[in-house]
């Protein structure tokens, strides 16, 4: 590999952002999440990229566009309710749950359970983001050091060049070639000479 071929390498590299990055400086793009639709009490349609805390929640209607669901609680059909805020999804409360709570005698923790469980939805959801997250940096830490060889690589091919070619090359091989300082120190030796 050469020199120009390393760096073009690099560029190349260095050109495909990280994800990180690249929604940082990219515009919004647009993702495509897959929806489910679920009928609420009311009669109306809400849309959730899954039924877990953090999903996006989206509400439709009758024409069937979608805009981002504004902060409240949503009751479903089958009585799950979901909390809402800032169109994700921060509570889920089911209805076996709920239930169970209310014949059970009044106990002063009787949401614990509904609490431990909108809890370890979000326990599992924070695991599954931060798994993903560490794949993202281990393809990131793997493109920077490999961009960091070859950059090694062209500089070890740049020590190896000559600085320069000469001038002119040697006629005869064997022939002595005079420094500089000699040529010069010779020639003055010579203009003293001639003034005498």
């Amino acid at each position: 590999m050469n020199f120009s071929e390393a760096i073009e390498k690099i560029k190349v590299m260095l050109a495909e952002e990280s994800p990180a990055v690249a929604q940082e400086n990219a515009p919004e793009a647009v993702t495509e999440l897959n929806f489910d639709t679920y009928d609420l009490k009311d009669g109306t349609k809400i849309e959730l990229s899954s039924l877990v805390i953090g999903a996006d929640a989206m509400l439709m209607d009758d024409n069937g566009n979608t805009a981002m669901a504004p902060d409240g609680d949503y009751e479903l059909a089958d009585g799950t309710m979901i909390t809402v805020g800032v169109g994700k999804v921060e509570g889920i409360y089911t209805p076996q749950a709920q239930a169970s709570t209310a014949e059970e005698a009044p106990m002063p923790g009787g949401m614990e359970s509904d609490k431990f469980e909108s809890v370890q939805i979000e326990i599992d959801y924070l695991k599954t983001e931060n798994q993903e997250l560490k794949a993202q940096l281990e393809a990131i830490n793997t493109k920077f050091s490999q961009g960091f060889s070859d950059v090694i690589i062209a500089l070890e091919s740049i020590s190896k060049m000559p600085s320069s070619d000469p001038i002119q090359a040697p006629k005869n091989k064997f022939a002595l070639v005079e420094k500089k300082e000699d040529k010069i120190a010779r020639f003055l030796e010579r203009v003293k000479t001639l003034n005498q």
